[in-house]
């Protein structure tokens, strides 16, 4: 099935985490964010300055209406990682890096797409062990 990102480098890691979101679903509920508010708050501003330019519209508008018939709302942790996938090339790497790197580079750079990918990868990662 074609969707709106599946011309997107990161193609099969956003249809990675929706696997899992519908396979888990009470894992990807139960997580939570690691970062305050505030950050978690302006790496989404940051989405949305960024997603428009890049005129990935068509694959944003398809992971929110996805987001709105499986009720993982727009701060979630799915969401946020998928919207970073979408925005960012780059961003795919915050899935292989071990978990002590991810948060760091968070922290240290304030990279928006780690901050948002690390609850992602935490999760993808258990799910591996």
């Amino acid at each position: 099935m074609m969707t709106g990102w599946s011309h997107l480098p990161n193609a099969v890691y956003i249809d990675r985490i929706i696997a899992d979101v519908n396979a888990r679903p009470d894992v990807w509920a139960d997580c939570h964010i690691d970062v305050s508010e505030e950050v978690w708050d302006k790496a989404y501003e940051l989405i949305y300055a960024d997603i428009w330019p890049k005129d990935q519209s068509v694959a944003w508008g398809q992971a929110w209406r996805m987001a709105a018939q499986r009720e993982f709302w727009p701060q979630s942790v799915a969401l946020g990682g998928i919207l970073a996938l979408i925005v960012w090339d780059h961003s795919s790497k915050y899935l292989t890096l071990p978990l002590e790197h991810v948060k760091l580079l968070g922290a240290l750079t304030n990279d928006p797409a780690a901050i948002l990918l690390y609850p992602a990868a935490s999760i993808l990662k258990l799910q591996k062990k």
